[in-house]
């Protein structure tokens, strides 16, 4: 599976093959701690994957599903991450929020091409968000 999704991510953005990363899977809790150490976890959203550029490793949420292609879409979502950060040097590195917002837009291209009409709406997202995220500064 993450070998196709690759395919589709480096055919829409030119980035060079990269060695995949491993993908490993934690808890709800476990994605809280990784992502937000330190915050309380009543006040944070729910968690479906995470990118660690440091170990290269994807984490899904146990909870993911191989037949939703919601979830699948969050494996692209954290592989475009990692080509981002393995294709491109820190120095010449947009910033996080615009990387995020560039993961977001492949993310619902791919659902939209699947078929998800809502796709944006599906990942809580809108395109004021998306405009936002991508004009800030590094």
């Amino acid at each position: 599976m993450a070998d196709t999704l690759s395919g589709w991510i480096i055919e829409r953005t030119g980035y060079s093959e990269t060695e995949l990363p491993d993908i490993q899977f934690k808890s709800q809790a476990g994605l809280e701690e990784l992502c937000f150490p330190g915050f309380s976890h009543d006040l944070l959203p729910s968690i479906r994957g995470a990118y660690d550029a440091r170990s290269v490793v994807v984490y899904l949420n146990t909870n993911f599903d191989s037949d939703s292609l919601l979830d699948i879409s969050y494996l692209l979502h954290e592989l475009v991450h990692h080509f981002q950060v393995q294709n491109v040097p820190s120095s010449n590195r947009a910033s996080k929020a615009v990387m995020e917002a560039r993961a977001l837009r492949m993310q619902a291209e791919w659902l939209e091409q699947r078929g998800l009409a809502d796709a944006m709406e599906q990942l809580g997202v809108d395109e004021k968000t998306l405009r936002m995220l991508e004009a800030s500064p590094r």
